[in-house]
């Protein structure tokens, strides 16, 4: 019969049978290894049931891995519900942000509208202050002009009423020297002798 060392698996010849060498203790020649001798059926046996706790450990394992694995499963399956709505919250969120993204490019447009209709109107507002100005100066100078025209024209009626007075002045003063020639002649006529003689 031959034994193959269980160290270095070296084949030797033993002289007796399988079962005379059951439970016995066997040394290696070459490595010089110990070990007891057990039957083929024995380590079939052996070897079946170590494969069979193999099996039942890798089992158990396996299924333990399958609930770890649906465990996670479920978890990843409700994270990835929470990120969809998370997601789906996020993209209204950024369409609001679009949304006031753009009124606040309006608003700046209506500001800077604003700020050139200020600009319109405080020219305007210059030029109507200018135009004020010159009006209030051509008004002022229109009143002088009027003032002026009405003294003028209150000048000429003066000198009108003045010459209309001149001449009744003159009728007057023609009066008077025709009385003082009147009375003068009677100064002379006064002068002569009372009588003649």
């Amino acid at each position: 019969m031959i034994v193959h060392c269980i160290n270095c698996k070296s084949k030797f010849p033993v002289p007796q049978d399988e079962i005379f060498l059951e439970g016995k203790l066997l040394k290696c020649k070459n490595c010089h290894q110990e070990w007891i001798y057990v039957s083929k059926s024995q380590n079939l046996e052996k070897k079946i049931y170590s494969l069979d706790l193999n099996l039942s450990k890798t089992e158990h394992r396996l299924k333990e891995q399958r609930k770890n694995l649906e465990e996670k499963i479920i978890g990843l399956e409700k994270d990835l519900k929470n990120k969809t709505n998370e997601l789906s919250r996020q993209n209204a969120v950024q369409e609001k942000i679009s949304q006031y993204d753009k009124r606040i490019t309006d608003i700046e447009k209506i500001n800077s509208e604003n700020s050139d209709f200020e600009i319109i109107k405080s020219k305007l507002e210059k030029k109507l202050t200018t135009v004020e100005s010159d009006l209030k100066n051509i008004n002022i100078n229109i009143e002088k002009k009027s003032n002026y025209l009405d003294m003028k024209i209150n000048s000429i009626n003066d000198i009108k009423f003045n010459t209309n007075n001149l001449e009744e002045f003159k009728n007057i003063d023609q009066i008077d020297k025709n009385k003082n020639e009147v009375l003068d002649s009677t100064k002379k006529d006064k002068k002569r002798p009372f009588w003649r003689g």
